[in-house]
């Protein structure tokens, strides 16, 4: 019989967090964002709602001032104050990859 052991071994779990957020019509296109350089380009997926001591009972959730952006062909969200955005126009930026000033969808509109 075969016995597996992880004793010594670090094995981390990373934590399941659902991100909950309401539209934000008014942040629509891509936007750099201060601290990450002038070379990535962000979707806004919207305003981050946050759970708070009530929730649990009552089901709201309340508005963090905080939006959730992605970086343009990439899935991860990042918490981002909306002070930090930087209006990018549609031919900033490559709507494939993200990086600002790629051309290669340059005919993109």
């Amino acid at each position: 019989m075969t016995t597996y052991c992880c004793e010594g071994t670090e094995t981390k779990v990373r934590e399941f967090h659902r991100h909950l957020y309401i539209p934000a019509p008014s942040y629509h296109g891509a936007y750099t964002v201060k601290g990450w350089g002038n070379g990535i380009a962000w979707n806004v997926l919207g305003w981050e709602q946050i759970e708070n001591e009530d929730t649990e009972w009552s089901g709201y959730t309340v508005h963090s001032g905080d939006l959730l952006c992605v970086m343009v062909g990439d899935d991860r969200i990042f918490v981002v104050p909306p002070e930090n955005l930087t209006k990018l126009g549609p031919s900033e930026y490559c709507h494939s990859c993200g990086q600002v000033g790629c051309g290669c969808d340059a005919d993109y509109e």
